[in-house]
């Protein structure tokens, strides 16, 4: 069935992310957020990072979970970037600072035409409790593609 109107949509409004310890979560996603160009949004209940198209959010877990990004739910998110050398930048952010990168920077032409991304996830220590959050930053070409 196709609507009468069609609704463009523009992109992705926000991703919300759940922690079991909001404390040790925020000093990462400030660092890496704040060097992608995300400043901290006061909020009355989360805690909010966004830039002019995308706020990303932390929210304490009801209890202490494990995450698996293979069930149902969140498997990673991707952070859009202007130009290649801006995906190197964020990959000498990460080396400096000790967090583990999944994937240096390369082309992954398996997820489209000129995809050029790193991955990386937050600590080891979340990893070995179960919460290795995978995140990408990725400058593409023209035709978007998916992943």
């Amino acid at each position: 069935m196709v609507a009468e109107t069609s609704i463009d949509v523009l992109g992705l409004d926000h991703v919300d992310l759940t922690v079991n310890d909001l404390a040790r979560s925020i000093p990462f996603y400030e660092k890496v957020l704040g060097a992608l160009g995300f400043r901290r949004v006061p909020h009355a209940i989360y805690v909010a990072w966004a830039n002019a198209h995308l706020a990303i959010v932390l929210r304490p877990a009801e209890r202490d979970a494990v995450f698996d990004r293979y069930r149902v739910g969140l498997h990673h998110f991707a952070l859009r970037v202007r130009r290649r050398d801006e995906v190197d930048r964020v990959h000498d952010l990460l080396v400096r600072d000790g967090i583990t990168v999944l994937d240096p920077p390369a082309e992954y032409p398996e997820y489209g035409p000129q995809y050029y991304a790193v991955f990386f996830r937050r600590s080891r220590r979340d990893e070995a409790r179960g919460r290795p959050l995978p995140v990408g930053v990725l400058a593409q070409g023209p035709e978007r593609g998916g992943r």
